[in-house]
């Protein structure tokens, strides 16, 4: 694997590098510059602590992906250690292949700290359209991203199949305390397959807060099962890193008085605030939220969510 060297940051605008069709592994790694330096913090402390040195800047008025791949794209690509804003898509995969990003800040300053785009159009973080089994972020402290300050923090709108989503920070700060949020969605995949989001370890551990429609919107029509293998599990959602601080999801901001549901959530997903047990849609009456609560199974009234379930045996308590 021959990492890819970037300039360091100046505080000027960079173009956007794009890769070249290539049968080898490409790694463009922002941690080989010095004084760049990988998130510590342990899986229970929460936040990132990684100093980067690389941003990516769009500095055209015309829309671009910031680090992208085509559809014949053979490589593995590893992106590590930059911060990306600015751009249409931060990162496009378009291949099959395993890629990774790690390290990574999408949609904030280089800091971690603000959003970089304060415009109409932030952009998004991530656009996963190849079927690859990728991997986002990671169990590694190293690994960790801020996915915050963005439209969707990602989208796929293609069948997704064994993609891992695991120890993100979307839509806070680096720190973890903060909402920078996101305008749409955390995620918003169609016909996703053996995703996996979160984890049973507390180092897959996604942090959601701040995503003002929702954390997570799931949607598809594959038949017979909507959303095979896929499991949502031991994340954190509307809480700071330590589970204590109320940062919401889904508060609509358009429309204020009809908070949006955070997620349909498997056991294990600790709640806070606004957040707590939003998961059915409006039009389901009292009895059938309290049905939900009771037995953590979506009821009539949220076909998305119904259609999950119905595809998907229910966890042991």
């Amino acid at each position: 694997m021959r990492p890819i060297k970037l300039a360091p940051h100046t505080g000027e605008s960079m173009s956007a590098p794009h890769c070249r069709t290539s049968n080898k592994t490409v790694e463009i790694d922002g941690y080989t510059q010095p004084g760049a330096v990988e998130n510590t913090l342990a899986p229970d402390q929460g936040g990132s602590n990684a100093v980067l040195k690389i941003e990516l800047q769009n500095a055209s008025v015309n829309p671009l992906d910031g680090l992208s791949s085509g559809n014949n794209f053979l490589a593995l690509i590893v992106i590590r250690g930059l911060a990306i804003h600015h751009f249409t898509n931060q990162i496009a995969f378009n291949s099959s292949a395993s890629n990774r990003v790690e390290g990574c800040f999408l949609g904030t300053d280089i800091s971690g700290s603000v959003a970089a785009n304060t415009g109409n159009n932030p952009g998004n973080g991530l656009r996963l359209l190849g079927a690859g089994d990728y991997v986002i972020g990671g169990t590694n402290p190293a690994a960790r991203n801020v996915i915050s300050g963005l439209n969707y923090g990602m989208f796929s709108f293609q069948t997704l199949d064994g993609t891992r989503i695991e120890g993100n920070l979307i839509g806070s700060d680096a720190s973890g305390t903060a909402s920078i949020g996101n305008r749409s969605t955390g995620i918003n995949f169609g016909n996703a397959r053996n995703v996996i989001i979160g984890g049973a370890d507390v180092a897959a551990r996604n942090l959601f807060v701040g995503n003002a429609l929702g954390a997570i919107y799931l949607s598809g029509s594959d038949s017979p099962s909507v959303f095979p293998g896929t499991k949502i599990l031991g994340n954190r959602f509307g809480t700071d890193v330590s589970g204590t601080l109320n940062l919401g999801n889904g508060l609509n901001p358009t429309s204020p008085s009809q908070p949006l549901p955070t997620i349909s959530l498997f056991a294990g997903n600790p709640l806070r605030g606004a957040d707590r047990w939003r998961l059915a849609r409006r039009g389901q009456s009292h009895r059938q939220q309290r049905r939900r609560r009771r037995t953590g199974r979506c009821v009539r009234g949220d076909p998305h969510a119904a259609q999950y379930v119905r595809s998907q045996p229910r966890p042991a308590d």
